[in-house]
């Protein structure tokens, strides 16, 4: 109640202090590079962020329950089984699916599964892309983020769900390209 009497500003200056060291652990919230260290995609604003603090919700599950899809969580307390990994606290999930609002059409959506009580903070993807469009360069790193993990999660998906001749040809020409970049235009194992 008394959150709700201070300034707006002030509000969000508070949230984003408490939450930051868990909103800095959402996948694009850090930027982005590639595996050569070149720039892709900025990290999002501070006044971003500070938002997002203020929009978060919480939630707890008990053992076995299955938190829906289509929000970003993050873990406060508790552990919860995801992707066939214990994950505990810190740990993110829902990144993409709450940024492709059809991405249930196209492939399956991850689901966690709480191992025990799971304490998590979350936000929906429509509230999220309603505070980036108040910020430009977030809302396009966002953007860039969600093309290049979109692309990545479903090229895995096509794979996971190819036939193993199919699989292992894929595998041969991945090795292929890692031969020929080590390699180099001269042999030098450099790329110029």
């Amino acid at each position: 109640q008394r959150v709700e009497q201070v300034s707006v500003r002030l509000r969000e200056a508070v949230c984003a202090r408490v939450q930051s060291k868990w909103l800095n652990g959402v996948p694009f919230s850090r930027g982005m590079k590639s595996l050569d260290g070149r720039h892709v995609c900025d990290a999002v604003e501070p006044g971003f962020l500070a938002k997002v603090a203020v929009a978060l919700q919480s939630s707890v599950f008990a053992p076995l329950e299955k938190p829906p899809t289509c929000k970003l969580y993050i873990i406060m307390k508790g552990c919860a089984r995801y992707r066939g990994s214990v994950r505990g606290l810190g740990y993110c999930w829902g990144a993409l699916d709450v940024m492709l609002t059809n991405v249930g059409d196209v492939m399956p959506i991850p689901r966690a599964t709480s191992i025990d009580y799971l304490h998590v903070a979350w936000v929906d993807g429509q509230t999220l892309r309603r505070i980036a469009n108040e910020f430009p360069l977030s809302r396009h790193s966002l953007r860039v983020w969600t093309m290049i993990n979109g692309i990545k999660e479903f090229m895995l998906h096509t794979l996971r769900s190819a036939p193993a001749e199919e699989r292992e040809k894929a595998r041969r020409w991945v090795q292929e390209q890692a031969a020929a970049r080590k390699s180099g235009p001269h042999g030098t194992g450099r790329r110029k």
